[in-house]
């Protein structure tokens, strides 16, 4: 067996260990003290940034300055900023839009069921003593402090027992025995905050390769024996708030009693079995096993927590303050010195003790009054006040205060583009023409690393709510759906059987109906009021179009309505409109069913007549028109191909006398070459007929 400080057992294969309660104990022995050795570090560091988030002297090492001097002074920014950060992040209770996941305009059966599961899950957010709200804020809180934000889903029913009288006959004979059953009378699916230090998971370097998860409880005794019996409760180990080694020198205070004696018990969910195991530290058998209670699509009771700063070497969060934590410790030690020098700065001196009239003129000198001095020439031959008095360099020491002063808002400057506070800052400056809507949008998206935040945020609560969606559809009974949305007293009540039918079969609807927060952070709510105007606007163009057609054809109207409906689908918050929207359309349908029933009158049947008559007349003029404009047509491309035919027999002779003459000019200048040649080879015949001069001088032949 290991624990927390000693040694841990390795595990070479899962057949080392019995599929037992013994031999799942001595596996889960194993497992969480890999975890906690695992998390051991991180869980220290977590305590201090809380501890410093607090302001808590002395509860929390910190690295360049000693806890001890009781003159430090603190500037905690760092409050400050995780202040900032978590109202922007989390400005209003959540509400959660369920809608068709395609806005398919004829699918009113998940409309409908978007509108049957929204209703339920913000109505559950709304109640008192829901804690939802309280859930995400502390999540939201463990992610800006230590790193981790961890809520869970659970099923929680209310029975009641029910008598069923006895079956009697006609003849007063009992044909079948009373009993007694079990009615259940309210049907929940609460969200539960988990804190960071009663968390834990098997080694992964992603959430998808996690292999097991654990959420640690304290039960008192009487709990114990309710959920696992006498035997196994009497095992237990009972202490006042039961605390594991690592936390025990961190969490020992007064601070933390509690009037009850508590087991530390740990509810481990194994995703390679399927299986929920219950197990406490210091017995040598599981509580106990229960076969996967949920039911859900991924199995685990938890969306993927939101973890700080993870990378894909190792599934371990790393707090932002770790990040910045240098540059807080230098605006601490920063604001230590300037309080210091502050304290110090005031006017004091020294002064020769000899000179009693120097004492006397600050301590009893008032205004117009001499103070006398014994041997005058002496006190003047020692250059008299300048030399009997000396005053402390408070020059000097203002310079210094200064230039301290500047480099804490050199620091505090730099924090601030560390952590992301400069852009936030500089998203609300901006021109003074500058739109409310434009400097509203600047200030929302000012920080792309709060806005991926905020995303994040967004996906662990729109995952919170579609589990709990899942364990609606996959555990509630369909009374208990309709009671708690109420849809039977809604315009869409004819289609509410088909919608819960759709609600119970989660794999269809997982693919028609989809989960989305509507609002977490502050609301823009210029941007909502400008969406409206516009599908306002929208509207009205769309009806001023589409009244002149519905005036002059009465049975338009029915499929303006459908395209009507089919545009309005894109849009949020149309649900209950839509609903309208058929039933006006239904009405349409059965007026224009009625009209069609009813036999008309002789007026109808002339004007019928006469309209056909009309149209006949109409269409055998426009089929004169087509033939007559064909046959200009076809003549038409018959000149034109007459004119192409005889410009082609033109351009042929025009190309057959070019090269006519072209050959005939060559001709012409073959021969004139040839001429030239032949004057040129006869004239230098002549010149070689002619006598030469003798070059040779005048000497004898």
């Amino acid at each position: 067996m290991s624990d927390v400080t000693g040694a841990i057992e390795k595990i070479e294969s899962a057949k080392n260990y019995k599929k037992s309660p013994k031999g799942w104990a001595k596996r889960w022995h194993a497992e969480m003290a890999a975890a906690d050795k695992r998390v051991k570090r991180w869980h220290k560091q977590g305590a201090r940034i809380q501890a410093r988030y607090q302001d808590k002297r002395g509860d929390h090492g910190r690295e360049g300055l000693a806890d001890e001097n009781k003159n430090a002074f603190r500037v905690n920014l760092f409050n400050s900023n995780i202040t900032t950060q978590r109202n922007m992040l989390y400005g209003n209770p959540p509400k959660t839009d369920v809608s068709r996941r395609y806005a398919d305009a004829e699918d009113d059966q998940a409309r409908v069921a978007g509108t049957i599961l929204q209703r339920m899950l913000n109505t559950t957010v709304e109640n008192s003593g829901d804690d939802t709200k309280s859930a995400l804020g502390f999540c939201l809180d463990d992610r800006l402090l230590p790193g981790l934000g961890v809520a869970r889903i659970r099923y929680d029913y209310d029975s009641d027992q029910k008598e069923i009288p006895p079956l009697i006959g006609e003849d007063g004979m009992e044909l079948a025995p009373g009993y007694t059953e079990e009615v259940i009378s309210n049907e929940t699916a609460p969200i539960d905050y988990v804190h960071w230090d009663d968390f834990r998971w098997g080694w992964a370097r992603t959430w998808s390769e996690v292999p097991w998860i654990a959420f640690r409880s304290y039960i008192d005794k009487d709990r114990a024996k309710e959920r696992f019996g006498d035997k196994k409760a009497e095992k237990l180990s009972y202490k006042n708030k039961s605390i594991t080694d690592e936390t025990e020198a961190r969490q020992n205070s007064d601070e933390i009693t509690d009037a009850w004696d508590r087991a530390e018990v740990w509810e481990i969910w194994n995703q390679k079995t399927k299986q929920v195991f219950w197990w406490s530290r210091g017995i040598d058998e599981t509580l106990d096993i229960l076969e996967d209670p949920l039911k859900l699509f991924g199995f685990w009771p938890m969306p993927e927590p939101m973890l700080a700063n993870c990378t894909t070497s190792l599934l371990l969060p790393q707090p932002d303050f770790a990040i910045a934590q240098d540059l807080y410790n230098e605006i601490d030690a920063l604001e230590t010195r300037i309080g210091i020098i502050t304290t110090a700065v005031r006017v004091v001196g020294v002064y020769d003790q000899s000179a009693e009239g120097i004492k006397r003129m600050l301590t009893e000198g008032f205004e117009n009054e001499l103070i006398p001095v014994e041997n005058w020439a002496a006190f003047a031959e020692g250059k008299g006040l300048d030399g009997k008095i000396d005053w402390m360099p408070v020059g000097e020491i203002v310079a210094a205060l200064d230039k301290l002063v500047g480099m804490r808002s050199d620091a505090m400057a730099l924090l601030y583009e560390v952590t992301g506070m400069a852009e936030l800052m500089r998203g609300g400056d901006g021109p003074d023409r500058e739109t409310a809507e434009a400097a509203g949008s600047k200030r929302q998206f000012a920080s792309v690393r709060v806005q991926g935040l905020q995303e994040d945020f967004a996906r662990f609560a729109s995952d919170l709510m579609a589990l709990r969606a899942e364990v609606i559809s996959k555990h509630f009974s369909p009374e208990t759906i309709v009671k708690q949305s109420n849809i039977l007293f809604s315009t869409d009540a004819e289609f509410a059987e088909k919608a819960i039918q759709l609600i119970k079969q989660p794999e269809e609807a997982a693919w028609r109906i989809k989960v989305e927060p509507e609002t977490l952070a502050m609301m823009d709510y210029a941007r909502l009021k400008k969406e409206r105007a516009d599908f306002i606007q929208g509207l009205a163009q769309f009806l001023q179009a589409a009244m002149p057609l519905a005036e002059l054809d009465p049975n338009a109207i029915g499929p303006l309505l459908i395209m009507l409906k089919w545009s309005m689908a894109g849009f949020k918050g149309s649900n209950e409109i839509e609903g309208v929207l058929d039933k006006a359309i239904d009405q349409m349908q059965k007026a224009g069913d009625q009209s069609k029933d009813k036999e008309p009158s002789p007026e109808e049947l002339k004007a019928q007549a006469d309209q056909a008559k009309h149209k006949n007349d109409m269409e055998l003029q426009q089929t004169k028109h087509q033939n007559a404009m064909e046959a200009i047509n076809k003549k038409a491309e018959m000149d034109v191909a007459e004119l192409r035919a005889e410009l082609e027999k033109e351009l042929e002779v025009i190309r057959v006398e070019t090269q006519a003459e072209i050959k005939r000019e060559i001709a012409q200048a073959q021969a004139a070459i040839m001429q030239d040649d032949h004057e040129t080879r006869n004239t230098m015949k002549v010149d070689d007929n002619k006598p030469r001069p003798n070059n040779g001088g005048s000497g004898e032949g």
